[in-house]
């Protein structure tokens, strides 16, 4: 198994801070989409910390929507747990 802790992904680095309600749409459609990765990976939340590399208390709020995500973070996670990560918006 290769180690997930040294791999990142590279993204493009956003300038602009976002709006506060679109972050808080961001936190919200973050918290589905890394719990239903979570779930998919039939891992507990602090399995999934440790195989990608973050905290256990990290992966909980951004589940719950607490915690301001960002686009870069989103990429980084699905890359350490292999997966593609995409949000779209309309």
């Amino acid at each position: 198994m290769s180690d997930l802790n040294s791999a990142s992904v590279p993204v493009p680095q956003v300038v602009a801070r976002l709006d506060a309600t679109t972050q808080r749409q961001l936190n919200t459609n973050a918290a589905v989409l890394v719990r239903s990765l979570r779930q998919d990976l039939d891992m507990t939340e602090e399995e999934f910390a440790t195989y990608i590399g973050l905290t256990p208390r990290l992966v909980s709020s951004i589940e719950r929507g607490e915690f301001n995500v960002s686009y870069a973070l989103l990429a980084d996670i699905g890359h350490r747990a292999g997966k593609q990560i995409s949000l779209k918006y309309y």
